[in-house]
């Protein structure tokens, strides 16, 4: 602490012990300065925090900036890392320190993380800062947690639902109908082929039998 007297309104230095007609009181260094000394004499005696730490008013010693935060030269207190970015070091000195949100991840304000991209979504961007901004998946495919892209629906399955998050989820082709990868509506079997359940493609009916439009076998 600093101490300094008192009289008349005025405030002069002085040493820890006052001289008579005086009398000492604590100021505490301001904010964004620190001393670790005893029997300071002014002001001057402060130091200024230095970058990577942050002093609030009164600090004896500088504080280390805690990760998700940056703390530049005279710093009061942490800022956060903004969002869209995450700080995953301590003592972090500047905005620069804080790094990109890679996609298939968010990160909110002060992030430490990436958090992944919620299950039937996915992040083909980097700097995204809310779960919201996640894209959902479209039909026809499927999106696990932290997803960069969507994944298609295997042959022979049809997605006919957005935001799904496995191939669990992807429903198998009906009889009579024919399902490519990424199908989001099942097609139906054209004359002249036929499709049986799970169909990826038709196929060509044998000679001498029938197959008219939507068959799951020949006749």
């Amino acid at each position: 602490m600093i101490f300094v007297c008192v009289a008349a309104l005025l405030l002069v230095s002085c040493s820890v012990a006052c001289p008579p007609g005086h009398y000492c009181v604590a100021i505490p260094c301001p904010s964004g300065t620190f001393n670790p000394d005893s029997g300071a004499m002014d002001i001057s005696s402060c130091y200024n925090c230095p970058s990577g730490n942050y002093c609030p008013e009164g600090s004896e010693n500088p504080t280390p900036c805690p990760s998700g935060y940056y703390c530049p030269e005279g710093s009061i207190h942490p800022i956060s890392c903004p969002a869209g970015t995450y700080g995953y070091v301590t003592a972090a000195e500047s905005e620069a320190d804080c790094a990109m949100c890679p996609r298939g991840h968010y990160c909110p304000e002060a992030s430490v993380e990436p958090e992944p991209c919620p299950a039937g979504t996915y992040g083909d961007k980097v700097g995204l800062d809310s779960a919201h901004s996640c894209t959902l998946c479209p039909v026809g495919n499927y999106c696990p947690e932290g997803s960069v892209e969507p994944e298609h629906c295997p042959a022979g399955t049809f997605g006919e639902l957005s935001g799904i998050s496995s191939t669990d989820s992807c429903k198998l082709c009906d009889k009579g109908h024919y399902c490519p990868m990424g199908t989001a509506v099942q097609m139906t079997c054209p004359e002249g082929y036929y499709c049986p359940v799970g169909a990826a493609v038709p196929i060509e009916c044998p000679t001498g039998y029938s197959c008219p439009e939507g068959s799951s076998e020949p006749n």
